[in-house]
């Protein structure tokens, strides 16, 4: 009996351990080999809850590491297409601000030719006048095209506002129309 009652609860010590309940405290006051196994009991049963919780406290740090890792891919991710964007925006300001003076002077061509036709007189005229107001359109029209590109270009602040839903679908059609000819 002396020896089975401490072996008995040294077993169901064992058994606690063995499913994660690390709280042993060594109720046995022996000096003799019972006394020392029950003291390895209690400094395995600590030493076994100290590297529970560091192991918990790593596998925490683990995943918000990875939570970190993720979110700074998506972050570089729409830094890269931002950066993108401000290229392709200063490569259509380029290109609008390279064809606006040509415009522009072609523009002024076709209204200055318009003003001589006006003097003119012959069955041609109608034909040149007909042709220059054509020419006018399609320099009107890219004009369009080149303050579109250079309000593209232009680093706008976003806000959300409501929009008629008529001004939208004109915009709409206005910057696809040429592709649906």
């Amino acid at each position: 009996k002396n020896f089975v009652s401490p072996i008995r609860m040294l077993i169901r010590e064992a058994e606690r351990i063995q499913k994660g309940k690390f709280g042993f405290q060594n109720p046995l006051r022996r000096k003799d080999e019972l006394g020392e196994l029950a003291d390895a009991f209690q400094v395995m049963g600590h030493n076994l809850e100290k590297t529970m919780v560091s192991r918990d406290a790593m596998a925490q740090e683990v995943a918000e590491r990875i939570t970190a890792e993720k979110s700074l891919k998506e972050m570089q991710g729409q830094l890269f297409e931002a950066t993108k964007l401000a290229s392709i925006g200063q490569l259509a300001s380029g290109v609008a601000h390279e064809i606006n003076n040509p415009l522009q002077a072609i523009l002024s061509n076709v209204e200055t030719a318009e003003l001589i036709l006006q003097e003119m007189k012959g069955e041609k005229k109608e034909e040149l006048l007909e042709i220059m107001n054509e020419n006018k359109s399609v320099a009107t029209r890219c004009k369009e095209i080149v303050s579109e590109l250079l309000a593209f270009a232009r680093p706008v602040p976003v806000k959300k506002e409501e929009v008629p839903l008529e001004r939208a679908l004109n915009e709409a059609i206005s910057m696809t129309n040429p592709l649906l000819l």
